[in-house]
């Protein structure tokens, strides 16, 4: 079959890093002889009535799109666009918004046929495999982790997990090209360029009740085999020239023996390669050895969710932290030489305003190179969100979901209010004169400070 698998153009968004989903969903679907291409629009800015010109002599049979959150506010234009361009071919989704909330996106959107739920490597294959038995069948219930529409009812199979994740392979980077993304993909900073996302396993065994990654890739934490990992940025490095790798697991230093082993490897393969940790790591799984290292290694940045400094609100979304134990992690981090970037959460159910003050004030006490401040959002599938009252769901506004907007308003503050705080804290870090230094010093060119001001711009008037 002809599948087009898409990412979507968000204008709301400055974030443009490979779809590394899609990749490891097209080497499935290759393997059983598909032919497959990957858009993704948001790289090459393809707005949604350019997307045939986009794929010029391909007529897709089945469309699949990456489907976040924050694309919501793309989304319906974007199906009306497909279903207009190619009406006989079948659309399909996957990511984490389909996985929470399967039904609510079947009744929203009536040009989406099918919602994939968890990883879909295997399912989608076992969906496609059965749209092409000669004996007509449809019975999708021998699919896992799907849903879909029967009878005026939508019906959905359980999610798969494989156990085994070095059955999917590497994504596939000749479709993806990751050699032609931008420089800043995490954050705003890089040390050496072009760089590639990659992923050293699946899961995450914690409970923060505002964080829906085991949604999509379970509880628990699956590893791959360490010499896959090697040759895989060997062929990045050889096929592509990527210099740098940003590990993006969920909790890559969960295994400390693993950490080690994999630190190791990098070392006596010799590839001169900067490495990054830019969606966060566990304080508490951290130590000495194993910092020292990662920076042998070539580790050179590790970002830690820090969210709040109220030990209240730590216990309160079940962070399994307290804030002496982000100070002591931190503290251990500093002493390695490598640079830190913390992630902070404004806005919590029940936060008072002078619990934001006090989190703000101790992201500036902290030893932290750079500090993203987001303000409170309850995903859909979360604990978060299940707690919500009907109230409060119908005062989350996502058609301006875009990570920097103020979609959901706590009782008590206002979005103005907390949209300022917000600023206020972006500008009272940045400003330092110690801080500000270190990252102009990190600027690699004028075309870099330009991207730079722009983004900052971007973010303080949005």
């Amino acid at each position: 079959m002809r599948i087009l698998l898409i990412k979507p153009a968000n204008p709301l968004s400055d974030h443009i890093q490979p779809p590394l989903g899609l990749g490891y969903l097209a080497t499935a679907l290759r393997s059983f002889g598909h032919l497959v291409k990957i858009l993704d629009c948001q790289l090459r800015k393809v707005k949604t009535e350019k997307i045939p010109e986009a794929v010029p002599d391909f007529r897709p049979e089945i469309i699949g799109i990456q489907f976040f959150t924050q694309d919501i506010p793309v989304m319906r234009n974007l199906l009306a666009g497909l279903k207009k361009f190619w009406p006989q071919s079948l659309i399909v989704v996957g990511g984490p918004h389909p996985t929470a909330c399967p039904q609510e996106v079947l009744q929203n959107y009536p040009q989406i046929d099918f919602c994939f739920i968890g990883e879909a490597e295997i399912s989608f294959s076992r969906f496609l495999a059965l749209l092409g038995e000669s004996s007509g069948s449809t019975d999708f219930s021998r699919v896992p982790g799907l849903a879909w529409r029967e009878n005026n009812t939508i019906k959905k199979t359980p999610g798969f997990f494989s156990p085994d994740i070095d059955i999917f392979g590497e994504p596939a980077w000749d479709l993806i090209q990751p050699q032609k993304y931008p420089p800043a993909q995490h954050g705003a900073f890089f040390k050496n360029f072009p760089i590639a996302p990659i992923i050293t396993g699946r899961g995450c065994p914690y409970s923060c009740s505002y964080c829906a990654a085991h949604l999509s890739s379970g509880r628990l934490i699956r590893r791959r085999k360490i010499e896959n990992l090697l040759a895989e940025i060997r062929r990045l490095v050889t096929d592509f020239g990527i210099r740098e790798i940003h590990i993006v697991d969920d909790n890559f230093t969960f295994d400390r023996n693993y950490v080690l082993d994999f630190c190791r490897a990098l070392v006596s393969a010799r590839l001169n390669i900067s490495w990054t940790l830019p969606n966060g790591v566990r304080l508490d799984r951290l130590d000495e050895e194993m910092l020292l290292a990662m920076k042998e290694s070539g580790l050179y940045l590790i970002a830690v969710a820090v969210e709040t400094a109220s030990d209240r609100i730590l216990r309160l979304v079940k962070k399994g932290l307290t804030r002496q134990q982000i100070e002591q992690g931190l503290s251990l981090i500093n002493r390695a030489g490598i640079d830190a970037a913390g992630f902070f959460i404004l806005g919590f159910p029940t936060e008072t305003s002078e619990e934001i003050f006090e989190t703000i004030k101790f992201s500036r006490q902290l030893n932290l190179i750079r500090a993203n401040y987001f303000t409170f959002l309850p995903l859909p599938g979360t604990e978060a969100y299940a707690g919500l009252s009907a109230g409060e769901r119908k005062r989350i506004d996502w058609e301006k979901f875009d990570f920097t907007s103020v979609v959901y308003q706590p009782s008590g503050i206002s979005r103005r209010q907390l949209r300022n705080w917000q600023r206020q804290a972006f500008l009272s870090f940045y400003l330092r004169p110690k801080v500000l230094f270190r990252n102009l010093s990190q600027i690699r060119s004028w075309r870099h400070l330009f991207y730079l001001l722009r983004r900052a711009i971007h973010w303080l008037l949005t």
